[in-house]
C-alpha cells in the first residue's frame, strides 16, 4: 500500500488494444492505495482493528466516534476512464477542483461587503498554471507600497500531455495589474526567505546526470524592462515564488 493524496491510476499499454487506455481514481482525502494484481486498483478508505497487525503500529486501531461506536469515515471517489493521451488533462484539472474548493464564509461585519467582487487576478490563468499561495507580506518597500507573496506552479509533468506539458510564459504585470498598481517584482526562493539569485550558486552537487536546458533558458536572465513588463517561464512541475510590490488602485 502507498499513500494516495489526490489520485491513483493504471494504464493498459498492450499492443493488442489501441488506443491505450487509462483508469484513474481521484479521492477527496488521503487514503491507502495499491494494485495488488495486474489490472486492479484498490483504495482503503478506513482501517479498523482491535489488535496490533504486526506491521509497525504497535497497537490496535480502534478509533471511536462521538457515539462511542466505530468511527465512520465518508468520502468521494471520482472515476476517469479515457485514453492515456487524454487522461492527464482530465485528472490534473479535476484534482485541483476537488482539493482546492472555495471556502464558504458568513459574517455580519460590514467590512466583508468589500470582498464580494474581489478576484485578485486580471485575466484567467493558462490551463496548466495554478496559484498555490497568494498573501500579503509585511515587508515595506517604501512608505507607499505593500507586497504580495505569490507562488505559481506548472502542474503537468513532462511529456504527460502533448500541449499542456510544454513550458509556458506568464506576464505577472498583465495577470495582477488590474487590481494592483505594481511597482516592482522580484523572484524569491521557494520558501520566500531570500532572493533567487542569492541561492543560485549556494548548493552544488556532484552528479552524473545532465540537466536538460535545451530550451535555452537560464534563471536570472528574465528582466523587468522600463515599461514594467515582466514575463516568467514555467517548466513542467515547476513552482516559482515572487514578491510583488504594489500600491492599491483607488478605483478598486
Amino acid at each position: 500500500y502507498n499513500p494516495v493524496n489526490t489520485r491513483i491510476y493504471i494504464k493498459d499499454e498492450s499492443e493488442t488494444k489501441k488506443p491505450s487506455r487509462q483508469l484513474t481514481l481521484l479521492n477527496d482525502r488521503s487514503q491507502g492505495g495499491a494494485s495488488l494484481k495486474p489490472g486492479s486498483l484498490e483504495l482503503m478508505l478506513h482501517r479498523r482493528m482491535y489488535q496490533d497487525d504486526g506491521l509497525g503500529l504497535g497497537e490496535g486501531l480502534n478509533e471511536l466516534g462521538v457515539d462511542n461506536n466505530g468511527l465512520i469515515v465518508k468520502g468521494k471517489i471520482y472515476l476517469v476512464f479515457d485514453t492515456i493521451k487524454n487522461s492527464a488533462r482530465h485528472h490534473r484539472d479535476l484534482a485541483l477542483r476537488i482539493n482546492s474548493q472555495p471556502l464558504v464564509m458568513f459574517s455580519s461585519h460590514d467590512d466583508f461587503k468589500s470582498l464580494n467582487n474581489f478576484g485578485a487576478i486580471s485575466n484567467k490563468l493558462p490551463p496548466n498554471l495554478h496559484i498555490l499561495t497568494l498573501y500579503k507580506d509585511f515587508e515595506k518597500y517604501d512608505n507607499y507600497s505593500s507586497s504580495l507573496i505569490v507562488r505559481i506552479e506548472h502542474f503537468y509533468e513532462k511529456n504527460e500531455d502533448e500541449i499542456l506539458s510544454k513550458p509556458i510564459t506568464l506576464d505577472l504585470f498583465e495577470t495582477f495589474g488590474d487590481f494592483y498598481q505594481i511597482s516592482d517584482i522580484e523572484e524569491l526562493a521557494l520558501g520566500a526567505n531570500m532572493k533567487v539569485e542569492e541561492m543560485k550558486n549556494r548548493l552544488k552537487w556532484n552528479s552524473d546526470a545532465i540537466a536538460d536546458f535545451s530550451d535555452g533558458f537560464n534563471y536570472g536572465e528574465e528582466k523587468i524592462d522600463a515599461n514594467y513588463k515582466s514575463s516568467f517561464k514555467f517548466r513542467p512541475m515547476e513552482i516559482r515564488t515572487f514578491r510583488i510590490w504594489y500600491t492599491p488602485k483607488t478605483n478598486r
